[in-house]
């Protein structure tokens, strides 16, 4: 074999491999962004339950719990913690007033 077919044999080994981790990365992605929005509607329904029972009397001066405000999701840019997270920022709508809440949504 000469040395040009080896090498036309290498880089074309080099290509495939390289489609093919290009291509688990696309996948991968969207599981993530399936997983992330698994967990972020986990987790509100998860704070509208503890509103709605009471909250622990946390929000008490507030009064009786109306409902949660807001869409969305944000993972982290830099996650130097080590372990998975996301967070959401919604209104939550009391008798009494209405107040902004970040909520954490953490593995376990």
């Amino acid at each position: 074999m000469s040395r040009t077919s080896r090498i036309l044999i290498l880089v074309i080994a080099l290509l495939l491999t390289g489609a093919a981790i290009f291509f688990r990365t696309l996948q991968s992605v969207g599981k993530r962004a399936e997983l992330h929005a698994r967990c972020a509607a986990e987790g509100e329904a998860a704070v509208i339950s503890f509103l709605k029972a009471g909250g622990h009397g946390a929000f008490q001066t507030n009064g009786t719990f109306a409902g949660l405000a807001g869409t969305g999701f944000s993972p982290p840019v830099w996650n130097t913690s080590g372990y998975f997270f996301l967070w959401m920022d919604r209104k939550a709508s009391f008798a009494g007033r209405t107040i902004p809440l970040r909520i954490y949504v953490t593995e376990g």
